[in-house]
């Protein structure tokens, strides 16, 4: 990390819990490669005083702001201007103060996209199922109703969450979506990618899987879950065991910090040091290598 100082810009994590989260390495990493005099930290945030932390960090200079679960939608009132994406998804995670104003972003859409993309994922012309309707669901589904799909398959645990989604979609893209609780859905409905969404297999549920029927998962090419901790769930593990190539959420994290970082600081981070800082994460994170993260 930089060394603190007068000039010393400090971004930093709005969301609770941030115990575990990687993104200080990712950030603090970035910012020693580039030469940057910035320090990043992890905010716990409750409920009650997101608010005033956002305001709070406005009126302190901070120069930013990445949020995380549960706060990305609860900070859209206090955003002044929204990207495009933010302002289709309706999530941000990453706030940026310039000139008196709050700019909202959302990376993940991006972060998400590189990181399959880097992993060889096509998504033209497949059908793509979501477990999830949440915030995360929502990037996820507007990322691949923009790379032009062939239908889309949303599992939910309240339809009606679901359906509002499809609704959300389908004032953008001329999209055929069908819905689905987790009870109702067809194991044996054919889908290409599956992308997890929700928080069922993080702790204190890691030997829990949103779907715990193997057929669920033949025929598949890819399963993406986007938590990372640990670095494989229940779900991929039921993946890999059917033949299914899997990918964790550890390059989506790394990708929409690299954009986030970007935003913040108005700069371009050349490939080299991205390879270097994503090396560094992995075995950071899991002291493996980015070919054995990959099965």
């Amino acid at each position: 990390m930089t060394n603190i100082n007068g000039k010393t810009r400090t971004v930093g994590l709005i969301g609770n819990p941030v115990e575990h989260t990687l993104s200080p390495f990712i950030h603090n990493l970035l910012a020693e490669k580039m030469g940057i005099n910035t320090a990043y930290l992890p905010f716990q945030v409750k409920t009650e005083n997101v608010k005033n932390a956002v305001l709070g960090a406005k009126a302190l200079g901070l120069l930013g702001n990445n949020v995380t679960i549960p706060y990305k939608t609860d900070v859209l009132p206090f955003v002044d201007i929204l990207d495009d994406e933010a302002q289709v998804v309706q999530a941000v995670n990453t706030l940026k103060y310039k000139n008196d104003q709050i700019y909202g972003f959302n990376t993940d859409g991006y972060g998400l996209r590189t990181s399959c993309l880097n992993n060889g994922i096509i998504f033209e012309g497949k059908t793509i199922c979501i477990l999830g309707a949440g915030g995360a669901a929502k990037s996820v589904a507007f990322m691949c109703a923009k790379e032009n799909i062939k239908n889309l398959i949303l599992i939910n645990r309240t339809l009606e969450t679901a359906q509002e989604l499809r609704s959300n979609i389908h004032k953008y893209f001329d999209l055929p979506i069908d819905v689905f609780t987790f009870d109702d859905i067809d194991s044996h409905t054919r889908k290409n990618i599956c992308f997890q969404t929700t928080s069922i297999g993080m702790h204190p549920l890691i030997d829990a899987c949103p779907i715990e029927d193997p057929a669920f998962f033949n025929g598949m090419e890819w399963a993406v879950d986007i938590i990372y901790n640990p670095s494989e769930t229940k779900f991929l593990k039921m993946a890999l065991s059917a033949g299914v190539k899997a990918l964790n959420g550890l390059e989506m994290l790394f990708y929409q910090a690299v954009k986030s970082f970007e935003i913040w600081h108005e700069v371009v981070i050349p490939n080299q040091i991205v390879g270097e800082v994503l090396l560094r994460l992995c075995d950071f994170a899991y002291n493996r290598t980015i070919k054995e993260m990959v099965k």
